[in-house]
C-alpha cells in the first residue's frame, strides 16, 4: 500500500511539473461597448490606451495583454466606428504591417464579418505571430499571440483564436 501511494504520488508529481502552460486557468475578456469578447490566460493583465493615426483620423487603440511562460496574449480594439469601403483591401493592409515573413493566411467570415487568420515569422527573433483581424461593421478588432517559433499550433494559441466572438452593442 505505501509503494502504491508513493508511486501514485510520484505520478501526481511528475504530471504536474510535466503540464504545459496550456492548462493553465482562462479568464473571458468583455467589452461589451466594442462589441466583443475573448478568452485569455489568467495572469496579471495589462491594459494600455494609446493614440494611433488612421485614415479617419486619431483613434484610441484599447488593449489587453497578457504575458504567460511560453509567449504573450492580448487583443485589442479602436474608439471610433471605423468605415471599410473594400474590406479585403483593408484585410491585406493590415495583415502587410508589423513586419515578419508571412507563413500562412486564412480568410475567415466571423458573424458575416470579414477577418483573416495569418502567421509571420520573426526569424531574427526567432518568434512567431499569430493574429485574428475581425472588420465588423464599424469596427476593428485584434486578437494576437506572440511566441517562440513552434507555439502557433499549441491547444493555447487555438483556444485564445477559436475564443473570440462578435457581441450585440
Amino acid at each position: 500500500m505505501k509503494l502504491s501511494r508513493r508511486v501514485s504520488m510520484a505520478a501526481i508529481m511528475w504530471l504536474a511539473a510535466a503540464t504545459p502552460s496550456w492548462s493553465q486557468q482562462w479568464k473571458e475578456y468583455r467589452a461589451p461597448w466594442a462589441g466583443y469578447r475573448v478568452e485569455l490566460p489568467d495572469g496579471k493583465w495589462e491594459y494600455s490606451i494609446d493614440t494611433i493615426r488612421t485614415n479617419g483620423g486619431p483613434a484610441q487603440m484599447y488593449t489587453v495583454k497578457v504575458q504567460t511562460g511560453d509567449g504573450v496574449y492580448g487583443a485589442s480594439h479602436y474608439s471610433h466606428v471605423m468605415q471599410f469601403p473594400d474590406p479585403q483591401a483593408a484585410l491585406d493592409t493590415i495583415r502587410s504591417h508589423g513586419g515578419g515573413e508571412l507563413r500562412e493566411e486564412q480568410r475567415l467570415t466571423i458573424n458575416g464579418a470579414p477577418a483573416r487568420r495569418f502567421i509571420k515569422d520573426n526569424r531574427p527573433m526567432k518568434a512567431v505571430v499569430v493574429a485574428l483581424v475581425v472588420l465588423a461593421p464599424g469596427r476593428y478588432h485584434h486578437v494576437i499571440y506572440a511566441g517562440p517559433v513552434g507555439t502557433e499550433h499549441s491547444p493555447a494559441v487555438r483556444r485564445l483564436l477559436d475564443s473570440f466572438a462578435l457581441l450585440p452593442r
